[in-house]
């Protein structure tokens, strides 16, 4: 059994290295040890938001036959979410997450307007 970031367990498949009997059991009992320690290695990772957006998102971004306005705004938007939240894996996002970046813009005095247009340019990511 694995957690994730909120403690929830699920199982999951990992494939032993070991080709034989013994060899599949030392696998095992180190995997054990791992998941005691809280060290399991990675089986698939999300890409880190700022990867995604940088890496993929952007060039999808321009072809989207949106209006180069619009796609300024939304870029310079995006840019601001990887400024705050880059270093987190878009599966470990949460709600505080985006409610603390809400709030620091509302605090840095933006508009309603502008915190929507924030918000709605996040969920084209995410």
């Amino acid at each position: 059994m694995v957690s994730d970031g909120l403690g929830h367990k699920t199982s999951q498949f990992v494939p032993f290295k070991g080709v034989g009997r013994a060899e599949a059991k030392a696998d095992y009992d180190r995997l054990r040890v791992e998941r005691d320690d809280d060290r399991l290695r990675p089986l698939g990772l999300t890409p880190k938001l700022s990867d995604y957006f940088k890496g993929s998102y952007a060039k999808h971004l321009n072809a989207m036959g949106k209006r180069n306005s619009t796609v300024k705004k939304e870029t310079g938007c995006l840019y601001k979410w990887c400024e705050k939240l880059g270093h987190l894996r878009l599966k470990k996002i949460r709600t505080h997450h985006i409610t603390r970046v809400l709030t620091d813009l509302h605090e840095e005095e933006y508009s309603g307007r502008s915190i929507s247009l924030y918000l709605i340019a996040f969920r084209l990511i995410h």
